[in-house]
């Protein structure tokens, strides 16, 4: 799977696109749109498929390929620290199924993204 990666410029992949327990979820989407907003982020809709994305699915992530460069870049470290700051992550269970998603969506395109059958 790394050479197929690599060969196809393929950034992330998973197995799977799953629902997640609406609980599990509950208020990432907003606050994902807020951070956008505050941090007057436009998203190019050709670089990105997060406006496509629709609550609750998520990557089932249980097995998952991506690049280093997806986990340091600029964008994933803010949105990273702003998820913190609202600590949903400790009160309302936001796993990394949902940030990972919507990371890898708001970052890549979807022919950057390949589900392994």
């Amino acid at each position: 799977p790394f050479r197929f990666m690599k060969v196809n410029n393929k950034k992330y992949g998973l197995i799977k696109i799953v629902p997640d327990g609406q609980e599990c979820v509950e208020g990432l989407w907003d606050l994902t749109q807020r951070f956008l907003t505050s941090e007057n982020i436009q998203l190019d809709k050709s670089q990105s498929f997060l406006h496509l994305w629709e609550m609750p699915n998520v990557f089932y992530n249980n097995f998952e390929i991506s690049h280093t460069s997806l986990w340091k870049s600029k964008l994933w470290l803010k949105y990273a620290e702003y998820v913190d700051t609202a600590f949903g992550i400790y009160m309302l269970r936001w796993g990394d199924a949902p940030l990972h998603t919507l990371g890898v969506a708001m970052m890549l395109s979807k022919n950057q993204v390949h589900i392994f059958s």
